[in-house]
C-alpha cells in the first residue's frame, strides 16, 4: 500500500508561540479544575469503594474464591497461550459459582477480611460546588513537572552518537561478537578469539565537547568562511542580509559531518574543520547560520518541551494531566511541515551566502550514493535540488544579462579553493 503525503500549509513562528502557549495555559487550568474537583472527590471515593468491597467479600466467601480462581485460570491460560482452554475453564467456574451461590444458596463469611459500617456514597456535586484549591495546585505542580521533563528536539542530536543509543550499540556489538565466534569455530580459531574478547567489551560512549579558542587554526578557518560569505553578498544590488550575525563561541566533537546547536552555541566536527574538507564546511556553516540569524533557535528551544503526540500522553488525560492539548495544537499548526520548510529556507540562505553551487553538487552526490533523508517529514533531495537549480538559473541569467564577467567566482563557486590557500 502506497502512502501519499503532501506538505500542507503551516503556521508562522508567532502563531506557534501564541497558540501553543495559550493551549498550554488552558491545559494547566483544566488540570487545576480536575484536581480541585475530581481529585478531591477521588480521595474520598476510592477509600470508600475499597471499604465497601472488603465488607461485601467479608459476607460472601464463595464469590471471593470464584474471583481468585478466575484470575488464576486466566493467568495460566495466558502463560500457555491456550484461548480455548481458558474460555472452557472460565465457563466451568462461572457455572459452578452460579450453582453454589444461587441453587444451593451457600453463603459463607470470610473472617480474615474486615467489615466496615455502611457509609453513604460520595456526592460528586458537592465537590463541584466546593472546590479544593490545594489539590488543584498539586495537580498543576504534577503537570509542570511532567512538562519540564519533556525534551524532544529531533534536530539536537550530537553527531558522534547520532541515531544510536548505548543499548543499540551493545546489541549490535553482541550480534557481531556471536558471528565472530561462529566463524572462528568453523576455522578452528575459537581459543585465540576468546583470549581477545575480554579487551573488546562494549562500554557507554562519552561525547567530549571541545571549545574552539580564539586565534587557533580552527577559529581562523571559520573566520575565512565568514569573509567568503560577506564577499558573496556583494554580488547583490540590494543586499538581502543587512548584517550577518555569527556566534562568539564554538564547540566541536571528533566524529560526524553535520552541525547542530546546543542552545545558541554551534557544535561542529573535526571532519568539517579539516582544511581538506573546506567545501563541506562552507555549505554546512552557511546553512547553520540561517538558524542563528532567524528565530529558529529560540522557537526550537521553546517547542522541544512539547513532544510528539503519543499514547502515553493521551493516557494521562483520565488522570487530569492534559499535556496532549498543546501537543495537539502544535501538530494542527503543522510543526513537521514548518521544519521541512526551514530546511529549504536554510538551503536558500546558503545560496544567498554564495554556496548554492557547492550545495547542489553535494546533494547530487548524496542522491547518486542513495543517501536519502531518513526523516520522512523532511523535503526530498530532489525537491531541495530543484529549488537550488531554479535560484542558480535565475542568478546566472541576470548576471549574463548585465554582462558581468567571472560569473562563477561571483556566485561563490571557487570560495572553497580560495579560503584554503
Amino acid at each position: 500500500m502506497v502512502t501519499v503525503r503532501k506538505r500542507r500549509r503551516h503556521a508562522g513562528t508567532l502563531a506557534f508561540v501564541f497558540f501553543v502557549l495559550a493551549a498550554d495555559i488552558v491545559a494547566a487550568f483544566m488540570s487545576f479544575l480536575y484536581g480541585a474537583t475530581v481529585g478531591a472527590w477521588a480521595i474520598y471515593f476510592f477509600p470508600w469503594l475499597g471499604r465497601s468491597v472488603l465488607t461485601y467479600f467479608h459476607g460472601d466467601l464463595v464469590s471471593l474464591l470464584f474471583i481468585l480462581c478466575l484470575l488464576l485460570t486466566v493467568s495460566i491460560a495466558s502463560l500457555f497461550r491456550s484461548l480455548v482452554g481458558g474460555c472452557s475453564a472460565t465457563l466451568a467456574l462461572l457455572l459452578l459459582w452460579i450453582v453454589i451461590r444461587f441453587a444451593f444458596h451457600v453463603q459463607l463469611t470470610a473472617p480474615f477480611l474486615p467489615a466496615f459500617k455502611p457509609e453513604h456514597t460520595p456526592a460528586f456535586q458537592y465537590y463541584l460546588a466546593h472546590r479544593n484549591t490545594l489539590l488543584g495546585w498539586i495537580w498543576v505542580a504534577i503537570y509542570l513537572v511532567l512538562h519540564i521533563s519533556i525534551h524532544h528536539d529531533p534536530d539536537a542530536v550530537i553527531p558522534e552518537v547520532e541515531h544510536k543509543t548505548v543499548q543499540q550499540k551493545q546489541r549490535v556489538a553482541a550480534q557481531r561478537l556471536a558471528a565472530q565466534r561462529l566463524a572462528a569455530q568453523r576455522n578452528g580459531l575459537s581459543t585465540l578469539l576468546e583470549s581477545t574478547l575480554a579487551t573488546n567489551g562494549t562500554q557507554g560512549e562519552t561525547v567530549v565537547l571541545n571549545p574552539i579558542h580564539i586565534n587557533e587554526e580552527k577559529w581562523r578557518i571559520l573566520n575565512e568562511c565568514l569573509k567568503s560569505y560577506h564577499k558573496a553578498l556583494t554580488r547583490f544590488y540590494t543586499v538581502p542580509i543587512q548584517q550577518l550575525i555569527a556566534p562568539n563561541n564554538y564547540l566541536y566533537v571528533t566524529q560526524g559531518n553535520t552541525i547542530i546547536w546546543r542552545g545558541r552555541t554551534p557544535i561542529l566536527t573535526e571532519f568539517l574543520l579539516n582544511p581538506a574538507n573546506g567545501q563541506y564546511l562552507l555549505v554546512e556553516f552557511a546553512r547553520a547560520l540561517f538558524a542563528y540569524n532567524s528565530t529558529d533557535l529560540w522557537l526550537r528551544q521553546y517547542m522541544q518541551f512539547y513532544a510528539k503526540i503519543g499514547y502515553r500522553w493521551i493516557a494521562l488525560c483520565p488522570f487530569g494531566i492534559f499535556l496532549v492539548l498543546p501537543m495537539l495544537i502544535k501538530h494542527l499548526l503543522g510543526w513537521q511541515d514548518w521544519r521541512a520548510t526551514r530546511i529549504l529556507n536554510a538551503d536558500r540562505f546558503a545560496w544567498v551566502l554564495g554556496q548554492g553551487e557547492l550545495l547542489l553538487h553535494q546533494l547530487r552526490q548524496r542522491q547518486i550514493q542513495g543517501q536519502e533523508e531518513t526523516d520522512p517529514n523532511a523535503p526530498t533531495l530532489t525537491e531541495r535540488m530543484g529549488q537550488l537549480e531554479g535560484l542558480l538559473h535565475d542568478e546566472h541569467k541576470q548576471i549574463q544579462q548585465q554582462g558581468i564577467p567571472d560569473a562563477e567566482s561571483l556566485a561563490g563557486k571557487d570560495t572553497a579553493r580560495s579560503f584554503l590557500q
